[in-house]
C-alpha cells in the first residue's frame, strides 16, 4: 500500500511539474498575443450605457486610436494630460489621434465624467508584465513541486 501511494504521489508531482513548465513556455510564446494588446490604429467604441468599451488599450509609438460614438448623442474625448485638444464626437461620429511619445494618456468624456479610459503607449505596443507574471508563477509552481517531492521522499 505504501508503494502505491508513493507511485501515485510521483505521478501527481510529474503532472504538476509538466503543467508548470507548460505555463512558462506558453507565457513566453503568447506574450505578443496577450488580450490587452491592440494592433496599430486601434478602435475604441463609446456609448453612455457601456462607457468606453475598450477603456484600456496598449499601442506602440506612432500608432493611432480612433474613438467611435455608438450613441445618438454627443460625447467628447478630453485628454487628462493635455496631449490633444478636446475631440467632439457627434452621434455616429469618430475622432483619431496618433501618439508619438511613450507614456500613459488618460482621458474622459467631458459630458459624462464617469466615462474614462487610458492609452498606454510603449516602444513595442505590448505590456511587459503578462508573460513575466506567468513565467514567475510557473517557476514558483515548479519550485514548490520540487520541495513537495523532497519532503515526502
Amino acid at each position: 500500500m505504501n508503494n502505491q501511494r508513493r507511485e501515485l504521489r510521483s505521478k501527481v508531482i510529474a503532472v504538476w511539474e509538466i503543467s508548470a513548465l507548460a505555463v512558462v513556455i506558453g507565457a513566453s510564446l503568447m506574450s505578443p498575443l496577450f488580450p490587452v494588446v491592440r494592433a496599430a490604429n486601434t478602435d475604441v467604441n463609446a456609448s453612455f450605457a457601456n462607457g468606453f468599451v475598450q477603456p484600456e488599450v496598449w499601442i506602440a509609438v506612432d500608432d493611432s486610436v480612433t474613438w467611435h460614438n455608438l450613441d445618438s448623442f454627443l460625447h467628447t474625448i478630453v485628454s487628462d494630460t493635455s496631449a490633444w485638444l478636446t475631440f467632439n464626437l457627434p452621434a455616429s461620429g469618430q475622432a483619431s489621434h496618433t501618439f508619438t511619445a511613450i507614456g500613459d494618456y488618460s482621458y474622459h468624456c467631458g459630458i459624462h465624467p464617469s466615462m474614462t479610459g487610458i492609452v498606454h503607449v510603449t516602444a513595442i505596443g505590448v505590456p511587459e508584465f503578462p508573460s513575466m507574471f506567468f513565467a514567475v508563477v510557473g517557476l514558483l509552481a515548479m519550485v514548490l513541486g520540487l520541495l513537495f517531492v523532497r519532503r515526502f521522499e
